[in-house]
């Protein structure tokens, strides 16, 4: 199913976002839905589909502060982080781990792994789940 729709390399946030830490390592056809479905013009040029609120709340949930879940867990979770992301070499993916009930997983790619790797990342949720059930 390839569907990447004609963006105009030299010119636009592709140019312009493309050769970032961000977006560089992205699968083609991600970050082809980035820039489609991720990013709308507005007065300044282009900003993003979602409310700003929605990003910041986001980056606020990400779990860095552990000692804030005291009681364990009541239902089955793993943690998978791009062994290449900041957050492998924070120490939180391991205290979490260590903290709650929860399987703790390293796979290829950085902060964005997601869309580095899409379709090995939703293999791997998959198998995630059967194992968790």
């Amino acid at each position: 199913m390839n569907k990447i729709k004609l963006i105009l390399i030299g010119c636009g946030p592709h140019a312009s976002l493309r050769p970032k830490s961000l977006f560089k390592t992205f699968d083609e056809q991600c970050f082809a839905d980035y820039i489609n479905y991720g990013l709308k013009d507005c007065a300044n040029g282009v900003c993003l589909t979602i409310p700003v609120s929605t990003e910041v709340a986001i980056f606020n949930n990400v779990p860095t502060n552990t000692w804030r879940f005291k009681k364990p867990l009541a239902m089955p979770a793993a943690i998978v982080v791009g062994k290449d992301s900041h957050f492998a070499k924070t120490g939180y993916p391991e205290r979490l781990a260590q903290e709650q009930p929860v399987s703790l997983h390293y796979t290829q790619g950085g902060h964005m792994f997601p869309l580095e790797y899409p379709l090995e990342t939703a293999a791997f949720v998959k198998e995630l789940f059967k194992r968790l059930k």
